[in-house]
C-alpha cells in the first residue's frame, strides 16, 4: 500500500469481526469474518497487488467493498498493467459487501501489477473500505 491520506495517514488492514453477507447459493445470510483496506483519504492513496499468472489469459477483474453510508460520486480506479478501468461506486442500499465489475482484463504471462486507487471520493476524502479483488479466468 502506498500514499498517505490526511495528516500523513497511510492505508491499513482492518480486522472486523464479521459481517452479515447473502449466500447466493443457499439464499441464507451468513457470518463472514472480514479484513477490509481502509483509511481511503487522498487518491493518492493506492493497494497494489502482484499476479503471476502461469501462462497469458483474460480474467473478470470484481472489487468488492463495504458500504457503509452512500458514497455519492465516489469512483474506483483500477490499473491492470497498461490498462486503466474507472467504476462509480453503487449507491447504498444497506450496509453490506458490494461487488463491483471491472469486466474483462488481460493478464500476460508472469508477473502483473494491478493497482487501486479512489480517483475520486465522497467530499472529497470518504472511500468505502476494501473487502477482496478477485480475477475470475474466462
Amino acid at each position: 500500500m502506498e500514499g498517505y491520506g490526511v495528516k500523513g495517514v497511510k492505508l491499513k488492514v482492518i480486522e472486523t469481526e464479521t459481517a452479515e453477507q447473502t449466500d447466493g447459493e443457499a439464499g441464507k445470510e451468513s457470518a463472514l469474518p472480514l479484513k477490509q483496506i481502509g483509511g481511503w483519504m487522498t487518491p493518492e492513496q493506492k493497494a497494489i497487488w502482484y499476479v503471476d499468472a502461469e501462462r497469458e489469459t483474460d480474467a473478470v477483474l470484481t472489487l468488492i467493498v463495504w458500504l457503509d453510508r452512500d458514497y455519492e460520486n465516489a469512483q474506483a480506479e483500477i490499473f491492470v498493467n497498461d490498462t486503466v478501468i474507472r467504476r462509480d461506486v453503487p449507491p447504498f442500499s444497506a450496509s453490506k459487501a458490494v461487488p463491483i465489475s471491472f469486466g474483462r482484463v488481460h493478464l500476460k504471462s508472469g508477473k502483473n501489477r494491478i493497482v487501486l486507487h479512489a480517483s475520486r471520493l465522497l467530499w472529497g476524502y470518504k472511500f468505502p473500505n476494501v473487502i477482496e479483488i478477485s480475477l475470475d479466468r474466462l
